[in-house]
């Protein structure tokens, strides 16, 4: 059964406020998601007692040092990295990813509007220990992930991409919004197949 590692550590997270749409680009000017809930229909694919949370990102846990410098800078608000410099540390061209139903995204059209955020599993007393857990070795598995932060109040969600990245081992997933969110009280629906760091980007 093919697992993914939680990440261990989890901090509260902080927030400020954005007062126009150039400063939701710029790191702590940036709303970090508040919530995120996993739908019912799939609680079951979660480990007993265990919750998922968006949390503060854990830099240290992130194992390649250039994909650790460049989401530190982004969460600097006194440094200039941007969603190409992530993109080059993570060894993915700016215009010729190709996303699971065959189309290509060019992120030259894409701006980070959410700070790098983790997505984390909790157990009952606190401590995010658990595993992801796959219910089906030969198929994976994904579970829908509704996100919650005020700089998707009113977005578009075709216009919105997810960036996934795996901490440990770099493994990247670009994920696209439920295109039946909800986004007029800020959330959208995503299918999320592991658990790690994440940021919103919006074209």
């Amino acid at each position: 059964m093919r697992k993914f590692a939680a990440i261990l550590c989890i901090a509260a997270l902080t927030f400020s406020t954005a007062v126009s749409a150039e400063d939701l680009r710029r790191s702590t000017s940036m709303i970090a998601p508040e919530d995120a809930a996993i739908s019912s229909e799939d609680k079951d694919k979660l480990p007993d007692n265990c919750d998922l949370k968006a949390a503060e990102v854990d830099t240290e846990s992130i194992k390649n040092p250039e994909v650790k410098k460049v989401i530190e800078d982004i969460l600097d608000p006194e440094t200039e990295a941007t969603l190409k410099d992530l993109l080059d540390a993570l060894g993915m061209k700016e215009d010729t990813f190709e996303l699971k139903d065959g189309s290509t995204v060019n992120f030259t059209n894409y701006d980070i509007l959410t700070p790098p955020t983790e997505l984390v599993l909790e157990d009952g007393e606190g401590e995010t220990t658990c595993d992801f857990d796959y219910l089906d070795e030969e198929e994976e598995t994904t579970v829908k992930v509704t996100l919650k932060a005020d700089a998707l109040t009113d977005c578009d969600p075709a216009n919105l991409l997810i960036l996934l990245i795996d901490p440990e081992t770099t493994e990247t997933a670009v994920l696209t919004a439920d295109p039946e969110s909800d986004t007029e009280n800020g959330e959208i629906d995503v299918d999320f197949p592991f658990l790690g760091i994440f940021t919103i980007l919006e074209a």
